[in-house]
């Protein structure tokens, strides 16, 4: 962040924005803070576009994996800092449109966050003082951040909500998706072959030691069987899709419908298979 300073003074002249108010109808400057308590809030005097760097590597932390950590800190304190920590409940939120919508929120370390009706996941802070107004939102599971500056004393910065909506209603944008781990490719393919004959040597290899406590294995054998009879034959195999990093979802095109596989890895050194369920469903008309 080059252009960004924690004294008026050092700004240079042509970059610095003066803050305003509206006052007996006309625009009055307002005297600028030096550093201090509540000078910039804080101390520190950015641009737009210094900040986009500092949104973005809130963003960077999501979604969680096992990539380098290359800091300045972890990717999982940065999550942490935008974790509630005592969150409420505003049983009458609203939509735009001014429909009931709750949502959850609460205060992390320096960052408010909030989960809507729709489950969209919001993070940020605002802020202002004489001559200037801002705000910041992004969005950890889309990848998207918004902020504005403004130098009209405690100006509303944008307008967030409209922006929100066209987002995330009108252009329907996706969420990113979570990449899936090693061990839950491995697993993937293993219970793959487990599921063909539930293969002793394999399911001790692979399974935890209370996943037959659930379920016996004569009746996972016998389940199995009679949705591979409904499905017939395998004609192709969809991308997993992963939940997290130990839990995930694949599906098997077959020739009368679709099987869906979920399966749980427990948290241990060597994850092994906890939950796995298996469903099919048929195609429309057979």
């Amino acid at each position: 962040m080059n252009h960004t300073y924690w004294e008026y003074d050092a700004v240079p002249k042509e970059q610095l924005v003066l803050g305003y108010r509206w006052e007996d109808e006309q625009w009055k400057l307002e005297p600028m803070l030096h550093d201090g308590s509540f000078g910039a809030m804080g101390g520190l005097i950015t641009s737009i576009e210094d900040f986009s760097k500092y949104v973005s590597f809130h963003l960077s932390a999501w979604p969680p994996r096992n990539d380098e950590d290359s800091g300045p800190i972890k990717r999982s304190s940065l999550r942490e800092m935008q974790t509630p920590q005592f969150p409420t409940l505003n049983a009458n939120g609203k939509d735009i449109n001014g429909n009931p919508c709750p949502s959850m929120g609460g205060y992390g370390f320096g960052l408010g966050t909030s989960t809507n009706c729709k489950g969209l996941i919001q993070v940020g802070h605002g802020g202002a003082l004489p001559g200037f107004g801002s705000d910041y939102r992004f969005y950890p599971e889309y990848g998207i951040g918004i902020m504005a500056f403004c130098n009209l004393t405690y100006t509303s910065a944008y307008p967030r909500a409209k922006i929100v909506d066209m987002l995330f209603n009108t252009l329907d944008l996706k969420a990113r998706q979570l990449p899936v781990s090693d061990i839950l490719m491995e697993r993937e393919l293993e219970i793959m072959e487990l599921i063909q004959d539930w293969n002793e040597d394999l399911g001790t290899k692979i399974l935890a030691e209370n996943f037959y406590l659930d379920k016996s294995r004569e009746r996972r054998m016998k389940e199995t069987k009679e949705i591979s009879a409904k499905a017939g034959p395998i004609k192709s195999k969809e991308k997993l899709v992963a939940e997290n990093q130990l839990r995930g979802t694949y599906k098997l095109k077959t020739e009368n419908g679709v099987v869906e596989v979920f399966f749980t890895l427990t948290p241990e050194a060597t994850p092994k298979v906890q939950q796995l369920d298996i469903s099919f469903m048929p195609y429309e008309g057979k």
